[in-house]
């Protein structure tokens, strides 16, 4: 039952109040047809569209079944209208762009009906109007009265307690209007049908009821229902459900919309995918030069990785900007002086590698992540023989030009010796994924045994006419006489060579790995171990008896990798130098050295550090006698006799135990500038070019042997010697020296006094007897005047003398004894080389090397480490500045995105003004503002997500003649303008939620329609 209670209805303009229903009370059963007549302006539609919930009373109240409406808000009223109410209207207000049965279909779809559920009831629905066969057509493919028919089917499709129809024979012929008049009365017999007509024939034959209006007031009613009112229930607010409108619904309207103005949608996602085309170009041409960037990258940090010495010169040192990870933390208004040469002035100090190692073995995923591969290196170096040679010739370490002071780095470790390397052989990373890939293989393979080798050629395909020599290709007496012409600075003739070689010449050349433990045979009667590399039949037989080594593959740099890891020569693997590793650990002679680590094996007598490795004291330190006197305190009060008469002056303290300068050497750090280094590059470089002239050497491929020649020559040698001292003198390392030692003997000035005292109660005792025994109670010592009787003995040129002499001399002990051997602790590396993946996890694991560090400095500052950065920081701002033009680019570009969000916005909104009878029947079906407002929403949806694609695919197509024009104009190949699946996504997102933002302000006003003037809208 229905129920209108003194209802008010005024409609207002300006200060013009017009009343529409005044004061109306209507009573309506459940089932009736009832025909509301009266002249236009009467407020009979107004009337019918408050009782349909489309529009709102001032006053009174509109009961239906027992439920005020009083208190509905919004939402309630639009499932009232999905419910319970069926609209039928004079001009059908199908929406066109639907199909006859989606259009039955909407009401049902905000009522949460499944799919297949809506079919079949608006199959129904059309079969009882007599149009179950037109579902397909669209509106505009009926007649008025078949089109009224689907509305009055839309109508009943959801099975509504009430019909209005509102003059639904207006735009009707008179056959027509029968036809409708004849199912609307059918529809009534078990429904409310509430019917506004100016027709009163068609009232007075359908309708069951007759209700006049005029002027907002019932005139009359010819079947008026008077309700009882004590048996009536009072009414009660309460919902009828819920109506909502699903996304998928929304996006089906947009899209069937949109479909019928497919030129204009088409337009507006093309002006909406410029700007995605201008930065998906821009982003695919960065990804393009950064991936080219980060191979080129991985390609050099494999050739220079982050290394850590065991100990030695560090030639890097002298190249690098001499600015440390720790200074750029630094104030930057002060200057700092950087410690790069600290490697090249000294060897003291060198770096626990073994502590470092236990360290990254223990916390392996740590700074696994970031790197490709973490290699370890040994000191082993394996001994290798010319298998054909008549004579017996080391090949590595490479003896060819020892006649002339040159040969192996490992000879020496001189700063001399690491720069006159003439090894042909080398050993590759463990990690095989570091080099492979930078390699075509000419013939062959890989090596997969640890005694397999590969050649390495140069980039152009060729190798050194000294390779020629070392792979037995030339007769080694060649090279021997020109070495002999070169040293008495003879004339050399010109050596003509075949040019050319085929692969297979090079393979399976073969190579004798000797032990090194095996040069050394035990002489029983002076019981000591003699090196017998002089004795040629013994070394005959030795290497004759050696493993066999082998060259099995030949491989060359590509043609597209600009940086390579393995150097030309001849490359062994990591498993060869773990193979001598493991012969020389098992020999008797190391066995024998490391079971005795105070014996030297050679000569069977103790190491004397005091003599090899520290220097006299009364050469370097001066003892003032009269000092160490003035340092002791007697108290006379403990003592039971008078101590003038003791002879201080006859206690000897030259017999006082030496203190270890090298332990002190250890601690001091020297400072120098890189101006000061440069300076010295720079003469050693201006003499070498002048002798360079003298001798009229001019071969290029020989320049690498003409400064070898030349660092021996006594000029060099003269000269870099004055440099170095004049070096020492003027950046203040000697007094550097002298601070230094001065405040590490301080520091030992306290163990050393109670050895004093000791020597000091010994001396007495001899003078005093018993009573000396009263001493330790009342001498006391003054440990600054202690150290104050120590002094340095040394010029300034001395010092600097003594300097040069340590970063030159190679001293004979335990260590280097069992580095002859061929002897390496697994546990202590000589080196580590960390490959990081590029340059931006490279920093991650210098992160992790200053943390270890740190932790180090808390514990023992002397297993802090120090490493080299061989590359540095030359392209490490690369990426940055790719990514900073990009974003700049981008956001230029970014303005058209903005520009096309505006665009999109006024063409929404023209789409409202469009749409405005069909938010008016949405509204009549339930829908709310929520939902037209998403309506809307789907609409934009759809534009950014065709803009979002349509821009990614014209970019994917224009990256085909783009690569070619970068491969033109760049003339490389390498770099490929490549759109990420990830930025291509997001770009799509990007765009679908540009859209949506531009369209919110119309998809607001739309869900604002006034419904009722919505409908009117033509």
């Amino acid at each position: 039952m229905l129920q209108v209670k003194n209802i008010y209805k005024e409609y207002k303009t300006g200060n013009l109040v017009q009343v529409a229903l005044n004061n109306v009370s209507l009573n309506l059963r459940d089932n009736e047809f009832v025909a509301i007549l009266g002249p236009s302006g009467s407020g009979k539609t107004t009337l019918l569209n408050i009782l349909g919930g489309l529009d709102r009373y001032d006053r009174g109240d509109l009961v239906i079944n027992g439920i005020s409406t009083k208190q509905y808000k919004d939402r309630d009223w639009d499932s009232y209208r999905n419910h319970t109410i069926g609209f039928v209207f004079q001009s059908y207000n199908l929406i066109p762009h639907q199909t006859v049965l989606a259009n039955v279909e909407l009401a049902l779809t905000m009522s949460g009906i499944s799919k297949s559920e809506r079919k079949k009831r608006a199959l129904e629905a059309l079969k009882k109007v007599g149009l179950e066969n037109h579902g397909h057509k669209k509106p505009n493919q009926m007649s008025g009265g078949q089109m009224q028919r689907v509305a009055i089917a839309r109508a009943l499709v959801n099975d509504p307690d009430i019909l209005l129809a509102d003059e639904p024979t207006g735009a009707l012929d008179s056959d027509t209007s029968i036809q409708v008049m004849d199912l609307l009365k059918e529809v009534a017999k078990d429904r409310l049908v509430v019917m506004v007509t100016h027709n009163p024939k068609l009232a007075k034959d359908y309708a069951t009821r007759i209700v006049e209006l005029k002027d907002g007031v019932i005139c009359s009613d010819s079947h008026p229902y008077d309700v009882d009112k004590k048996h009536l229930v009072p009414p009660r607010h309460r919902t009828m459900g819920k109506a909502s409108m699903n996304f998928l619904t929304s996006l089906s309207l947009s899209f069937n919309n949109l479909k019928t103005k497919k030129a204009r949608t088409l337009l507006t996602s093309f002006a909406g995918s410029i700007g995605i085309i201008g930065i998906a170009l821009i982003l695919s041409l960065s990804t393009g030069v950064n991936q080219y960037v980060k191979s080129i990258e991985e390609e050099t940090l494999s050739e220079y990785p982050l290394q850590i010495q065991n100990t030695g010169f560090d030639m890097s040192s002298m190249l690098s900007n001499g600015q440390s990870d720790s200074q750029k933390k630094k104030d930057k208004s002060k200057i700092y002086v950087s410690s790069m040469v600290t490697g090249m002035l000294s060897t003291i100090g060198s770096n626990d590698l073994k502590s470092l190692k236990s360290y990254l073995d223990k916390n392996p995923d740590h700074i696994n992540q970031y790197t490709n591969s973490i290699e370890y290196t040994y000191n082993a170096i394996p001994q290798i023989y010319s298998y054909n040679s008549q004579q017996v010739r080391q090949v590595h370490p490479d003896q060819s030009f020892k006649s002339i002071g040159l040969g192996s780095s490992t000879s020496s470790n001189s700063m001399m010796s690491s720069m006159m390397s003439t090894d042909v052989f080398y050993q590759m990373p463990n990690q095989s994924s570091l080099y492979e890939n930078q390699y075509d293989i000419k013939a062959g393979n890989w090596p997969k045994k640890y005694n397999e080798c590969v050649l390495v050629l140069n980039s152009n395909g060729s190798m050194s006419d000294f390779m020629l020599y070392t792979l037995g290709l030339r007769d080694f007496s060649e090279l021997d006489s020109m070495i002999e012409k070169f040293s008495k600075e003879e004339k050399i003739d010109e050596v003509k060579i075949k040019d050319t070689y085929a692969y297979k010449d090079m393979l399976n050349k073969q190579f004798k790995l000797v032990n090194a433990s095996d040069y050394y045979q035990y002489d029983d009667q002076y019981q000591v171990y003699k090196n017998k590399k002089d004795d040629q039949a013994y070394m005959q037989s030795l290497v004759e008896n050696g493993e066999d080594i082998k060259i099995v593959g030949v491989v060359q740099p590509k043609d597209d990798t600009s940086a390579t890891m393995l150097k030309p020569g001849i490359a062994y693997p990591a498993t060869l130098t773990r193979h001598v590793i493991n012969l020389a650990n098992q020999s008797e002679i190391v066995k024998k050295q490391l079971a005795h680590p105070d014996i030297d094996v050679f000569t069977n007598k103790s190491f004397d550090y005091q003599q090899k490795n520290n220097f006299d004291m009364n050469s370097l330190i001066k003892v003032d006698q009269s000092k160490i006197q003035e340092a002791f305190k007697i108290d006379q009060s403990k003592l039971s006799f008078d101590t003038k008469s003791i002879d201080l002056s006859q206690i000897d303290t030259s017999q006082l135990p030496a203190i270890d300068i090298n332990q002190m050497m250890s601690k001091i750090k020297f400072n120098v500038s890189k101006e000061q280094t440069d300076h010295i590059v720079k003469v050693i470089t201006e003499d070498f070019q002048k002798y360079l002239v003298e001798n009229n050497y001019q071969d290029p491929t020989k320049m690498e042997i003409y400064f070898n020649a030349y660092l021996q020559t006594s000029r060099a040698q003269t000269l870099i010697q004055n440099e170095m001292t004049k070096l020492i003198q003027e950046s203040g390392l000697a007094e550097q020296f002298q601070n230094e030692l001065s405040k590490e003997m301080s520091t030992m000035m306290s163990q050393y006094s109670k050895v004093l005292e000791q020597t000091i109660q010994a001396q007495l005792t001899k003078q005093m007897g018993h009573l000396a025994s009263q001493f330790p109670k009342a001498i006391s010592v003054d440990e600054k005047k202690l150290a104050q009787a120590f002094q340095m003995n040394m010029s300034q040129d001395e010092l600097s003398e003594l300097i040069v002499s340590m970063m030159q001399t190679e001293t004979t002990s335990y260590d280097s004894n069992l580095t002859h051997l061929g002897y390496a602790n697994y546990d202590k590396p000589s080196a580590i080389n960390l490959y990081p993946k590029d340059f931006e996890t490279k920093q991650k694991v210098k992160d992790i090397l200053e943390k270890y560090n740190e932790k180090m400095k808390k514990v023992d500052e002397d297993k802090v480490i120090t490493y080299t950065d061989y590359v540095g920081t030359i392209m490490s701002s690369v990426t940055d500045i790719i990514n900073v033009i990009s974003y700049v680019l981008i956001a230029f570009v970014a303005i058209s995105l903005v520009v096309s969000s505006i665009m999109i916005g006024v063409i929404t909104y023209i789409s409202v003004l469009e749409r405005k009878k069909e938010i008016g029947i949405l509204r009549a079906m339930g829908a709310s503002k929520g939902n037209i407002s998403q309506v809307f929403n789907a609409e934009t949806f759809i534009i950014g997500l065709l803009s979002g694609l349509l821009g990614i695919g014209i970019t994917l197509i224009l990256l085909v003649p783009g690569n070619m024009l970068i491969h033109s104009i760049a003339d490389n190949n390498s770099v490929n303008a490549v759109l990420p699946i990830g930025g291509a996504i997001i770009l799509i997102v990007l765009s679908v939620c540009l859209t949506l933002l531009g369209g919110l302000i119309p998809a607001r006003k739309a869900s604002h329609e006034d419904p009722v003037k919505a409908l009117r809208t033509e």
